[in-house]
């Protein structure tokens, strides 16, 4: 069985200083051990893109894309 992450879902897994990440993380573990397969969709991973680098004021976790190790700006 697929179960559809929904992005909310998806920043809290990953998202260690949450404080419901432990609880989410128990969860999604306890899907796979049913046997369900966890999925998402390119709207799921919009939304999150969307959450994570949207500004700390604006309700957002203002992360930024770091470029990879040795690139040149």
């Amino acid at each position: 069985m697929r179960i559809l992450l929904d992005s909310n879902i998806l920043i809290r897994w990953l998202e260690s200083n949450d404080p419901l990440q432990p609880l989410v993380d128990r969860a999604i573990d306890s899907l796979i051990r049913s046997g369900a397969l966890p999925c998402y969709t390119s709207q799921n991973l919009g939304e999150f893109w969307n959450v994570l680098t949207r500004p700390l004021d604006r309700n957002g976790f203002g992360l930024t894309p770091r470029k990879p190790t040795g690139e040149r700006e």
